[in-house]
């Protein structure tokens, strides 16, 4: 009885690792794309205002 009981902890602890993990490939995949998008603006912005020397 006890045995099963330390498998279904080591189990839930082990969902909740890989839980956490998706959190945080996803909010890493979104600190991402902001980031990806911020460069984006910024070259269109410099090719629809180009310095001229």
């Amino acid at each position: 009885m006890e045995s099963s009981q330390t498998e279904n902890l080591t189990d839930t602890k082990q969902d909740d690792d890989a839980r956490q993990s998706k959190q945080e490939d996803e909010e890493a995949r979104i600190e991402e794309y902001k980031r990806l998008m911020d460069q984006k603006i910024a070259l269109r912005r410099n090719n629809q205002n180009p310095e001229r020397p």
